[in-house]
């Protein structure tokens, strides 16, 4: 799914005039097949579901040329910011599973967005599951 900013910029690379472009770009709208709105959920949820913190989701929706309000309200919608913790303490458990290092699942959430008090919070509590170095 596409958001209308990417739409419009597919459709001028493609070589559809500005006048064009609009029309297309209204047509899709009123048929539904292009809502900024469905497009955050939607990809608000899969990144959620990989793992990804809350403001790793807020920065790519923002890529994707959602409006700072549109995305504000997926994430909020869902409950994204609040379920941090939870996200990051499941992909400590589909790691641990591995016996990864704690550095190794330090690294892994930062690179998904997690915040380092965060990141301290959920690898303290997980002596049980991560093996120390």
């Amino acid at each position: 799914m596409r958001s209308v900013s990417q739409a419009r910029i597919f459709l001028q690379r493609h070589g559809a005039s500005q006048e064009e472009s609009l029309r297309l770009l209204a047509a899709l709208q009123a048929q539904g097949g292009l809502d900024d709105r469905a497009c955050a959920r939607l990809w608000a949820d899969h990144w959620a579901r990989a793992g990804w913190a809350s403001e790793a989701i807020h920065g790519k929706l923002l890529q994707k040329g959602l409006s700072v309000s549109t995305v504000v309200s997926a994430i909020a919608a869902m409950g994204l910011d609040v379920e941090d913790e939870a996200r990051a303490r499941q992909l400590i458990r589909q790691r641990g599973k591995r016996k990864s290092s704690r550095l190794s699942l330090s690294r892994l959430l930062a690179a998904r967005g997690f915040d380092a008090g965060l990141i301290a919070r959920v690898l303290g509590a997980s002596e049980e599951v991560i093996p120390s170095e």
